[in-house]
């Protein structure tokens, strides 16, 4: 088995060749033997006296914790996301459960928890915004995509030309994927140019 390389430290290597805490650390700080912990209450007073007295149209972005680029504060029983706390000192509580704190600024996943940038958006609602931000994963941005959009646009001007086996092996996916993307099923949002 193989051990962690930081000198007197003899668990067993997780990834880089370090164990799993001083893995997480360079995850964390971008360095296996800092630590860099934040004092405790410092988050909670950052987010009573800046966040919440914010007065800049720019951005402002959370220096604490993060789940996912979003910004998270420990309430004392659970982690919540501060985009919606200040959503929520600023514009009132949510509609409905369903609702989101949405960012006009699209930096959200960066962290931004500007009080100026944030108000209550249907899920659909925000994820039309991030389209409109570019932020989407759709399509050709997917890390699993096989097409282009091209391609797409291609296998539709195509549809009862060609047999969808034929396309399907031409383009190097399974047929039910050519037959989704002729019926609109798949690639939805994408529409023919011509």
């Amino acid at each position: 088995m193989r051990l962690c390389s930081i000198d007197a430290c003899n668990k067993p290597a997780k990834g880089r060749g370090w164990c799993a805490m001083h893995w997480r650390r360079w995850r964390t700080t971008g360095d296996p033997n800092t630590t860099n912990r934040t004092p405790l209450g410092e988050p909670q007073e950052y987010f009573k006296n800046v966040v919440l007295h914010h007065d800049h149209a720019d951005c402002l972005f959370w220096p604490y914790g993060k789940s996912s680029g979003s910004a998270v504060l420990w309430n004392g029983t659970r982690m919540e996301r501060v985009a919606r706390m200040v959503c929520e000192h600023e514009n009132g509580p949510a509609p409905t459960e369903a609702h989101e704190a949405a960012h006009s600024c699209g930096n959200g996943h960066l962290g931004c928890v500007s009080r100026f940038h944030l108000r209550w958006k249907t899920h659909a609602e925000n994820m039309a915004e991030m389209i409109d931000h570019g932020r989407s994963q759709r399509g050709e941005k997917s890390t699993s995509a096989k097409l282009t959009s091209e391609q797409v646009i291609e296998i539709r001007s195509r549809r009862g030309t060609i047999l969808q086996r034929e396309m399907a092996d031409e383009f190097g996916v399974a047929n039910t994927t050519i037959c989704k993307i002729q019926i609109g099923q798949r690639w939805e949002w994408l529409h023919d140019q011509n």
